[in-house]
This record gives structure tokens, sequence and C-alpha cells, in this order.
């Protein structure tokens, strides 16, 4: 007896749509872009990554003044 997986479908494209309110965080993304030679997809999972890595940098500080920044 043979199983069979079914094929995931992944979806693979998302459309993000820039308000007037959020071109400060467009602008920051191109900065990220231009430092790095990235694409804005590529860009905007950077700075994703890098607010990860830094958020658990904090929060695994000894000082519980930076723990507060939180």
């Amino acid at each position: 007896m043979t199983t069979q997986t079914p094929e995931r479908k992944i979806k693979r494209s998302r459309v993000l749509s820039i308000s007037e309110r959020n071109r400060t965080a467009e602008d920051t993304i191109e900065n990220i872009q231009d430092e790095y030679g990235l694409s804005f997809s590529q860009a905007v999972f950077h700075g994703i990554r890098e607010y990860d890595r830094l958020r658990r940098k904090i929060q695994n500080h000894d000082w519980a003044i930076v723990r507060e920044m939180l």
C-alpha cells in the first residue's frame, strides 16, 4: 500500500499597501534597502528579524532598567 502526501499550496506573494501614517516606515525600509543592497521584500524581512533580535537581546539583559524599556 502506498501513501500519498497531499501537495501543499504555499502562498508566496503578499500585497503591501502603505498608508500616509506609515510613510516613515517606508523610508526606513528604503534606508535598509540602500544600506544592504536588498530588494523591498528582503528589506522588510531583514527589518523584522533585526527588530526581533534586538528585542530578545534587551529582554535577556541583566540590567532591570533596560528590560523596563520594553
